[in-house]
């Protein structure tokens, strides 16, 4: 189980690729073990607009992953905004390969390939988003 000092370092990119597959998620990935309480405390991207998003809101999000119904992973988020807690949940779903999720995002009609790339499962972990306009 994390303890309170887990945190979840969120790197985004869509350079640095492995092929046609994208990331390679950490070997022998055990999602039984990623589950539970992660922060996000750092986020990269190549995107301005969503770089300007993340700079002007500087908070650390807490994030609980829990496994679904639908045997699929959901993701609750939590963050400070404007003097109230902002809650959000995403439904990230399994793929055939360990440690790479699929989620698609409406409002901005964007699917996304989800990474996790290295991981203690009880500190850290590096996870790469690669989001594709629709």
């Amino acid at each position: 189980m994390k303890g309170i000092w887990s945190l979840l370092l969120l790197f985004t990119f869509d350079g640095i690729l492995d092929g046609e597959r994208g990331f390679v998620p950490q070997e022998n990935f055990d999602l039984d073990r990623f589950l539970g309480k992660w922060y996000e405390v750092a986020v990269v991207s190549d995107c301005p607009h969503y770089m300007q998003n993340k700079q002007r809101n500087a908070v650390i999000v807490a994030l609980d992953l829990k496994p679904s119904a639908e045997g699929n992973v959901t993701v609750m988020a939590a963050a400070p905004r404007n003097g109230s807690c902002k809650q959000t949940s995403i439904q990230y779903a399994l793929t055939d390969i360990a440690g790479q999720f699929f989620y698609h995002v409406s409002r901005l009609n964007v699917d996304v390939d989800a990474y996790v790339v290295r991981t203690d499962y009880d500190h850290s972990a590096v996870m790469a988003l690669i989001a594709l306009r629709m």
